[in-house]
């Protein structure tokens, strides 16, 4: 008897600790059931969450593309352009030499013109897909940058991740005697194009728009257009409902 009085006191002290460490965990869970139908999960395997992967260039650059057509909306966000000169100098520094090496502009004027460009306005804006969450999506960085070549203004615009011009306007007089004919033009469009690693179906003079040429790009919703007009050059990226001549799309 002496015994079993030895042993019970040990005995229901270690089953008391062992109810207060279950019990609560357990009432939990048959609250949780009660309240919710099913049991409350802490912890998700780290197989189930979504993975988000990283846009590539042409779902980049019809997001761009969204955010350039007047008829949409796309979330965005500009920086107020008060940081990031350096950045912006080294970015279109470098577009320009990818611009010159794809027949795009004369190598001539990034000799002699483009070697220390003079930056007069750059900004930065973020884009996010509309048709998903905007909540964890990672958003999509452009740069717009201005600068003077001596007497040769030039705009573009550049696609943060790949450092790629996806818009160009350039002022030169000597631009409107080099590209008076369509088929300069559409030798534009094509290098343009080939830098972004798009492939173009076709090519012809715009119907609607007079000194323009437009491209149509395999696989995408959108075109490119070439216009040359009192000595400026513009490149740039379209939706396809816009490219007008009478229809949607080209003809066949």
């Amino acid at each position: 008897m002496k015994l079993v009085k030895k042993w019970l006191l040990p005995v229901l002290i270690c089953l008391a600790v062992a109810e207060a460490a279950v019990l609560p965990p357990h009432l939990s869970l048959i609250r949780d059931h009660q309240q919710f139908r099913q049991v409350h999960i802490e912890e998700l395997a780290a197989d189930s969450l979504p993975v988000r992967e990283t846009p590539t260039l042409p779902e980049r650059l019809a997001l761009y593309v969204s955010w350039m057509d007047d008829e949409k909306v796309v979330p965005s966000f500009q920086s107020p352009g008060e940081e990031g000169q350096a950045q912006a100098k080294g970015l279109i520094r470098a577009s320009l030499e990818r611009l010159a090496q794809a027949g795009v502009i004369p190598e001539k004027l990034l000799v002699d013109k483009a070697a220390d460009p003079e930056i007069a306005f750059w900004t930065y804006f973020l884009l996010w897909n509309p048709e998903s969450s905007i909540a964890g999506q990672t958003p999509i960085g452009f740069w717009r940058v201005t600068a003077d070549l001596g007497d040769c203004p030039v705009q573009l615009d550049i696609d943060q991740e790949s450092g790629l011009p996806v818009r160009l306007s350039l002022y030169d007089p000597e631009l409107r005697l080099a590209w008076k004919d369509t088929a300069a033009q559409a030798a534009v469009g094509r290098g343009f194009l080939s830098l972004l690693g798009l492939e173009v179906e076709e090519a012809r003079p715009d119907a609607v728009d007079p000194g323009s040429v437009v491209l149509s790009v395999a696989g995408a919703e959108f075109y490119c257009s070439v216009m040359v007009s009192k000595a400026t050059l513009i490149v740039e990226l379209r939706p396809g409902w816009e490219m007008t001549d009478g229809v949607n799309g080209f003809d066949r």
